[in-house]
């Protein structure tokens, strides 16, 4: 399935096409550029009651344009549209990008020291989802391709 999603970024409205695709409870979403290059993707996986991030990651050529808050946003609204009300993910400590994307996000990050022995060299992060506020927030901005239905 193809989409088009508008989001403010910087006091810039951008557009984005994603192409969603789903394999049981795993999904991806890829974001392509106007010349046909993943900018960025997101996969994870939806568990009984929550979604798990398994990747996020943005070409570099596309960093800070927004394509990782896209990306993000889309697996919100479907986790709200699968009733999920909550989100999760593990991240490495080092990567200098992640954190604050993240808590800039909503994300709370609970274990904020670099003591890896506790966490497996990964730091864990999630997001209390509220349904309403990600539903006004995505479904005025997102237009689906004519022979695709955003049923998921």
């Amino acid at each position: 399935m193809k989409i088009n999603y508008t989001k403010d970024i910087n006091n810039d409205r951008k557009n984005f096409d994603l192409q969603i695709m789903q394999d049981k409870d795993f999904f991806q979403i890829n974001c392509i550029s106007p010349d046909n290059e993943i900018m960025g993707f997101i996969t994870f996986k939806k568990n009984i009651n929550n979604l798990w991030i398994l990747k996020l990651e943005t070409n570099e050529k596309f960093f800070h344009q927004g394509v990782a808050s896209a990306l993000i946003d889309i697996a919100e609204y479907i986790a709200t549209i699968n009733y999920l009300t909550r989100i999760e993910g593990k991240f490495m400590p080092d990567n200098e990008f992640a954190r604050p994307f993240y808590e800039k996000n909503g994300y709370f990050v609970p274990n904020k020291t670099k003591s890896w022995d506790d966490y497996d060299e990964t730091w864990t992060l999630y997001k209390n989802l509220d349904p309403k506020k990600i539903k006004e927030k995505v479904i005025p901005n997102i237009k689906v391709n004519q022979e695709d239905e955003l049923e998921i």
